[in-house]
């Protein structure tokens, strides 16, 4: 009888394990919770979502990327994204690279913007996605997942090339739909949790607000100067420079020549590219970072 109970306890046991294994943090798997704080201003209402503040959960995949989750984990527990100044570049919503210093969009008359400044450039990450050689965090770059920019290769004409597997940052990116060309070539780390009523509604109104051209504001960033591989900065020399789309394209050809374009390995920055910025609402920045926590 004894033994007949010691059974029954350890196909018990046996059973629950297996049923814990099946659930979303199965055996084997790490993942950690970011909780972003976002300053999100719904246009259509005209009113911040949740008076000022609205949150969005992220799921980040530490047992397919571990290198790039515990660098994000790390830079979020500094504080890096803290009134990161939330974008949109091609299909992707990102944010990560740019700051804002006060509460507003400032834009001088003519189109120079005053306040948005570079972040600190982080350092180099390992290509964590199938190009790069670790097939494990081969996620899909769909709707409501999360990757990890990398450098525009000048020397390839693309985004999607190996000769740049390594050139990840810290910048998050997250594609408002299916981009199959992705595939590959780049670290999804982390999920959204689009079950989640909330965060949904959230994502929904980032979308809504960079497919209006009422709510937002073309600026074209670029870099000017010689690059200098010796210098210490974190442009190697190189102007980080933004202004309104209106203005670039008003620039001189002279001061355009002056932009600075990669060559061979120096996959440094971009050449110039041109980013959606939601647009002011009742005297603060229409779309912001403005703190995450990790657990």
């Amino acid at each position: 009888m004894k033994r007949f109970l010691k059974l029954m306890v350890n196909a018990v046991a046996v059973l629950m394990i297996s049923v814990a294994c099946l659930s979303l943090t199965a055996c084997g798997e790490d993942v950690k919770n970011a909780k972003l704080e976002l300053q999100i201003y719904n246009h259509s209402e005209a009113a911040f979502i949740d008076d000022n503040y609205s949150y969005m959960n992220v799921d980040l995949y530490a047992h397919l990327a571990p290198k790039t989750c515990e660098a994000m984990v790390k830079y979020i527990n500094e504080g890096y994204y803290n009134d990161a100044i939330i974008y949109q570049l091609n299909n992707n919503i990102m944010f990560g690279d740019l700051v804002l210093k006060g509460d507003a969009l400032e834009i001088l008359e003519g189109g120079k913007v005053v306040n948005i400044e570079q972040n600190a450039v982080k350092p180099t990450l390992p290509g964590e996605f199938e190009a790069g050689g670790t097939v494990g965090s081969n996620l899909k770059n769909e709707k409501g997942s999360v990757g990890l920019w990398r450098t525009y290769s000048a020397a390839a004409g693309s985004f999607t090339t190996t000769s740049g597997t390594k050139t990840g940052r810290a910048t998050w990116f997250m594609p408002t739909a299916t981009t199959a060309s992705y595939n590959g070539y780049y670290c999804v780390f982390g999920k959204i949790d689009l079950e989640n009523e909330d965060t949904s509604a959230v994502f929904t109104t980032l979308n809504s607000t960079f497919a209006d051209r009422d709510n937002y504001t073309s600026l074209v960033i670029y870099f000017t100067g010689e690059y200098d591989a010796n210098k210490p900065d974190q442009n190697h020399g190189l102007t980080f420079n933004c202004v309104t789309s209106e203005y670039f394209n008003e620039l001189p050809e002279e001061e355009k020549e002056q932009i600075f374009v990669a060559e061979g390995s120096q996959l440094v920055c971009y050449n110039q590219y041109t980013i959606k910025v939601a647009n002011n609402g009742n005297g603060k920045c229409g779309a912001i970072v403005k703190g995450a926590t990790v657990k």
